[in-house]
């Protein structure tokens, strides 16, 4: 990966709790992250006019960034939306991102490697 092809993307993290029968939760623990990002459309996710059913991204990294499973991506910084609380603790509400984390595949552990980069794969997320 080239210098300058490293994009600043901010990574959240839905934060739940069932409370009297009622999820109450919201998308905190906002971080940056440097990766690579890099955007695959798949001819089985085209409708007929050309639009995209199910848009995915593929972020790359030669270390094993602090994002998991279900996190929510950002490509500009989002704004505070508010707070929620959740075992007595407060926590900063970010809102939805626009995309979420559907796996990551670290290609190496404890190795530093160029040639297999820590690769993430994330799907828009939609409205509705």
């Amino acid at each position: 990966m080239r210098r300058q092809t490293i994009t600043t993307i901010y990574v959240a993290t839905y934060i739940s709790k069932k409370e009297h029968g009622v999820t109450v939760g919201g998308y905190s623990n906002l971080r940056a992250v440097k990766l690579n990002a890099q955007t695959d459309y798949s001819d089985l996710d085209m409708q007929e006019y050309g639009q995209t059913v199910n848009e995915m991204i593929k972020l790359r990294s030669n270390q094993l960034p602090d994002i998991a499973k279900g996190d929510y991506i950002y490509f500009t910084k989002p704004e505070k939306k508010g707070t929620f609380e959740v075992g007595g603790i407060t926590y900063d509400d970010y809102g939805a991102g626009e995309y979420q984390v559907k796996s990551v595949s670290p290609s190496f552990m404890g190795v530093k490697t160029v040639r297999n980069p820590t690769l993430i794969e994330a799907q828009k997320v939609t409205g509705g």
